[in-house]
């Protein structure tokens, strides 16, 4: 059985094969294992430089509804928890249940990557930027 460690460890290199440019993800992979880094990282990332273009989907203004982004993000997913990488210690590095996590970082000030289906879709949030992003893997 693995260990809560490994599965995330497993998570975030699906992920990052999904979701990252191909020569960006060694240095990604890197810094998400390293609580500090990934801090400090997600303050100034700067998601056109690291996502695969064609799988970000960027939320219009008209539709950045708590409602609206809850629906889609439970619609994305195949189970009802996800994890979370996010600049809030109460969040960041957890496997949590969607409705109740994407709840506090909606309405918090936190810079949060929500994974739902690690090669498959996630969700960002870059509050400084107001930036909201779905990101949707083609494959």
């Amino acid at each position: 059985m693995k260990t809560q460690e490994e599965h995330v460890s497993k998570m975030i290199a699906e992920f990052s094969n999904a979701f990252i440019i191909k020569e960006k993800r060694e240095r990604f992979n890197s810094t998400f294992f390293n609580q500090k880094k990934r801090k400090k990282f997600l303050a100034v990332f700067n998601i056109h430089n690291i996502i695969l273009p064609e799988t970000l989907i960027k939320i219009l203004p008209s539709n950045q509804t708590y409602e609206y982004i809850l629906n889609r993000l439970k619609s994305l997913s195949n189970s009802k928890n996800c994890y979370v990488i996010s600049d809030d210690s109460i969040l960041d590095d957890k496997i949590a249940e969607i409705e109740e996590t994407f709840e506090k970082i909606y309405y918090g000030n936190a810079n949060s990557l929500i994974i739902l289906d690690p090669s498959k879709s996630a969700y960002i949030q870059l509050e400084e930027k107001n930036y909201k992003y779905f990101l949707i893997s083609k494959h």
